[in-house]
């Protein structure tokens, strides 16, 4: 159980925040009234804002680097480290969830159970997929360039 006390609470309700306490259970919001339940750990907001968690419904743990060639040769357990700061860094700033899309994978789930790594709920969705010469394709046309299968995504033909 965990009490958050003295904070303003903006519920997506009301157009002001309100000094409300938050009691939490399991992670979720158990009451938005009342004193601290006994055992609860306690967090003094200071009368800074408190808000639902935030979704990022476009989030890319392993894009390392804008140049796809470059990322796709990186090996991937330093991809991996990078994406776990990333994926840290999301929830500091108040991720509680992101949608990985064109990335992430079970590895990072594993790490998430097991304690390894801290972050937002990560709802990844595995290597993306893009036509020849589509968006997550770098490759020139006139070379023929086996990129795209080890973690950024799979063109299809």
């Amino acid at each position: 159980m965990l009490s958050i006390v003295d904070g303003l609470v903006f519920d997506g309700v009301r157009s002001e925040p309100v000094e409300r306490p938050v009691h939490m259970e399991g992670g979720r919001v158990a009451a938005l009234e009342g004193r601290p339940p006994e055992g609860a750990r306690v967090v003094d907001a200071g009368g800074r804002l408190v808000t639902p968690g935030l979704i990022d419904a476009h989030f890319h743990a392993y894009t390392v680097s804008l140049d796809l060639p470059e990322m796709e040769a990186l090996p991937m357990s330093y991809v991996a480290s990078k994406a776990a700061r990333r994926l840290e860094a999301a929830l500091r700033r108040g991720f509680t969830t992101v949608r990985d899309v064109a990335g992430g994978d079970i590895g990072l789930r594993m790490a998430f159970d097991q304690g390894l790594i801290d972050g937002p709920r990560d709802l990844y969705t595995g290597p993306g997929l893009t036509r020849t010469g589509g968006h997550a394709d770098p490759r020139p046309g006139h070379l023929a360039i086996e990129v795209l299968g080890h973690h950024g995504g799979e063109a299809i033909s």
